[in-house]
């Protein structure tokens, strides 16, 4: 009777752990920005998404990072692109069942194409203009 008992915890203690394993990328901008228009930051966003594999680990590919940046630059109004945003991928791996969860986390800006306004920079650094 106690060794069924220990066996059946054994068993228990086996399938219920787990391990977990989290990594990240960095990037600066999501989207191209022409080079002399002026970027406006509207605030931090921040979206998520999760896939779970039986047997496997779940995939992954770059269309899903896009439509989770595309889902995070929604939560802004007039936003075009993210700045300065982070790609992170956390792994759990338990007997039989792999979970992956992805988030990505930036600033979102949105961006007027023309004549960068460089007259506040310039005094902020105080660089005498001629």
């Amino acid at each position: 009777m106690k060794k069924t008992i220990l066996n059946v915890l054994m068993a228990n203690v086996v399938l219920l752990s787990g391990c977990s394993m989290t990594m990240g990328n960095y990037g600066t901008n999501s989207h191209f920005a022409f080079p002399n228009s002026n970027i406006t930051p509207l605030g931090e966003v921040k979206a998520s998404t999760s896939k779970l594999g039986i047997l496997t680990f779940p995939d992954f590919d770059g269309e899903d990072v896009i439509l989770l940046s595309q889902e995070a630059i929604k939560q802004k109004a007039g936003a075009e692109l993210l700045l300065n945003y982070s790609v992170d991928t956390k792994v759990t791996i338990f007997p039989l069942v792999t979970k992956m969860d992805i988030t990505i986390t930036g600033t979102a800006a949105k961006v007027q194409v023309g004549t960068q306004e460089l007259r506040s920079f310039y005094d902020k650094v105080q660089y005498k203009m001629k």
